[in-house]
């Protein structure tokens, strides 16, 4: 069975306090033979992301390869806004719900290229 392993921490450092979460080396079980990863083009205007062959996307990841301007994540078409991925920043990985089918962006100021990783449920 094909498997997606996550590795990752997040460490939040100020003057009073420390904290950090490490959540290194987690796995998934995947179900399905199926992945995308594609650099896109998003618009201003709500752009379908490409999932290529995937119906049921899982587990996914968004990186925003624009120095300036930032993109959102839609759940569909007019749907809620899930996910701000910042200028040269990411968002991910995380597991989508299965409501979730056909998800879209939308580019804040100017199009954006934004790098997707998508593993099917």
């Amino acid at each position: 069975m094909p498997q997606l392993t996550l590795n990752g921490s997040a460490i939040y450092d100020d003057a009073a306090t420390k904290d950090s979460l490490d959540a290194a080396n987690i796995t998934a079980t995947i179900t399905t033979l199926k992945f995308t990863h594609i650099l896109q083009s998003i618009a201003t205007t709500e752009t379908a992301l490409d999932l290529g062959n995937i119906t049921a996307p899982g587990w996914v990841f968004f990186k925003n390869k624009d120095a300036n301007n930032y993109v959102e994540i839609l759940t569909a078409t007019g749907g809620t806004k899930f996910a701000l991925v910042r200028a040269g920043k990411f968002a991910g990985p995380f597991e989508l719900s299965a409501n979730i089918t056909a998800p879209f962006a939308q580019a804040n100021t100017a199009a954006v290229i934004l790098e997707i990783f998508v593993v099917s449920k």
